[in-house]
């Protein structure tokens, strides 16, 4: 199993077979996938991040 081996490089292998599993047999199709578009004002210092939930943490924002 993936989570319990010790070896780097073995544990490597195994991901990129479940990788190549998924692709080659599996696949998916995303069903919705939300688009995110921001403005933010001059007036802003700082960064404000857009994060994947589609809100902003106002503690990181100040305003001039």
């Amino acid at each position: 199993m993936i989570a319990v081996e010790v070896d780097e490089a073995k544990r490597n292998d195994m991901i990129r077979s479940a990788f190549k599993i998924h692709q080659d047999e599996v696949g998916h199709v995303p069903l919705h996938q939300q688009a995110l578009a921001w403005g933010v004002s001059a007036k802003t210092v700082g960064k404000v991040w857009q994060r994947p939930f589609n809100d902003v943490d106002l503690r990181y924002v100040i305003m001039k």
